[in-house]
């Protein structure tokens, strides 16, 4: 019993190091066809690769330009309602604290 009990103990370490071993090959191996293929696209210089990598370029250079845009439109609400500010500047604990204030004395005067 105790000679079965080794060897199950023994097979279910060798069957992990052997899954681990296998993980670590079909990374590299993932790694390597990954590497592969960017090299192969890095030297694609054929028509449809070109215009491809120009379309990107060009989005990429709208997207900034509209990440711009709405910076500045950003910036513009925010100013206009920093001027629209119904409190005069106050800060919304300053109210609190003033009607907290009025409160109390309109209690003491009861």
């Amino acid at each position: 019993m105790e000679e079965l009990l080794k060897k199950v103990v023994n097979l279910g370490i060798g069957a992990f190091k052997s899954v681990e071993e296998n993980l670590e090959d079909a990374f590299k191996k993932a790694e390597t066809g990954i590497n592969d293929l960017i090299s192969k696209g890095n030297t694609a210089n054929d028509e449809n690769s070109l215009k491809v990598r120009k379309f990107v370029d060009e989005l990429l250079v709208s997207v900034k330009e509209y990440e711009a845009k709405a910076k500045e439109i950003s910036d513009s609400v925010v100013s206009a309602l920093k001027e629209f500010d119904p409190t005069g500047g106050k800060t919304i604990e300053d109210i609190k604290a003033k009607i907290e204030s009025l409160s109390g004395k309109v209690k003491s005067q009861k």
